[in-house]
C-alpha cells in the first residue's frame, strides 16, 4: 500500500510541476548557455546584449551554421514580433541560431524532454545508433555512405564511411565522456537522419 501512495505521489508532482523560466542570453557572439536542458511547457525568456535572435532553424542548417527561419521560434532582432518569451510544449531537440550572425558560429540547442517518458526512442526504423559495448556503437542503416558522432558544440567525436550494400556497421569509439550525442547519417554529404544517441556510462 505504501509503494502504491508514493507511485501516486511521485505522479502528482511531475502532473502538477510548476513551470519553470529559463534565461537565455545572447551577448557578443554566444548563447549563454549554449544548451538549454527543459521540460514541456517551460518557458524560455530571452535576453539581447546587441543586435541577436533565437531563430529556430533545421538540424542541417544549424549543423551549417546558416540561417533559414523553419517556421518555429523566432525572438529578438529581426523577429516579426516584440516578444521576448516562448515555450516548448513538445519533447526533443530545438536547434537555433542568432540571424545575424549565424554564420560566425553562433548557435544553440533547447532539448526538452518528458521527465516520465526516460526511455523515450529516438532512432527511426531507416538510421539507428546502440551501443553495442562500453568502446563500440552499432550502426544500422538504410541508404548512407558515411556516418558521424558529434558532441552538442558540434565538434564530432568520430566518423565512419559506410559500406552501403551491409547497412549494418560497428563504429569504435573509444573513450567519450556520457552525455547525449547526435548520431548524424548522410548520403552524398547531404544529411538523411539525426538521432539522438546517449551515452549513459
Amino acid at each position: 500500500m505504501k509503494n502504491i501512495l508514493f507511485i501516486i505521489v511521485l505522479f502528482l508532482s511531475f502532473s502538477l510541476r510548476a513551470q519553470t523560466t529559463h534565461v537565455l542570453t545572447a551577448i557578443d557572439t554566444e548563447f549563454q548557455p549554449d544548451t538549454l536542458y527543459l521540460e514541456p511547457g517551460d518557458i524560455i525568456e530571452f535576453v539581447s546584449i546587441g543586435y541577436h535572435s533565437a531563430t529556430q532553424v533545421d538540424y542541417a542548417d544549424w549543423l551549417n551554421n546558416t540561417s533559414n527561419h523553419n517556421g518555429g521560434f523566432w525572438v529578438g532582432f529581426g523577429a516579426p514580433t516584440t516578444d521576448v518569451t516562448f515555450t516548448v510544449d513538445n519533447p526533443g531537440n530545438y536547434y537555433f541560431v542568432c540571424d545575424p550572425h549565424a554564420s560566425m558560429g553562433m548557435k544553440g540547442v533547447i532539448i526538452v524532454s518528458d521527465p516520465l517518458n526516460i526511455s523515450q526512442n529516438y532512432n527511426t526504423a531507416e538510421c539507428q545508433a546502440y551501443w553495442k559495448n562500453k568502446n563500440h556503437l552499432e550502426i544500422k542503416h538504410n541508404d548512407c555512405d558515411a556516418f558521424s558522432l558529434l558532441d552538442f558544440s558540434g565538434r564530432v567525436v568520430v566518423s565512419k564511411t559506410l559500406d552501403k550494400g551491409i547497412g549494418k556497421s560497428v563504429c569504435e569509439v573509444g573513450e567519450i565522456l556520457p552525455g547525449i550525442y547526435l548520431g548524424v547519417f548522410s548520403h552524398k554529404n547531404k544529411v538523411k537522419e539525426v538521432v539522438k544517441v546517449a551515452r549513459i556510462n
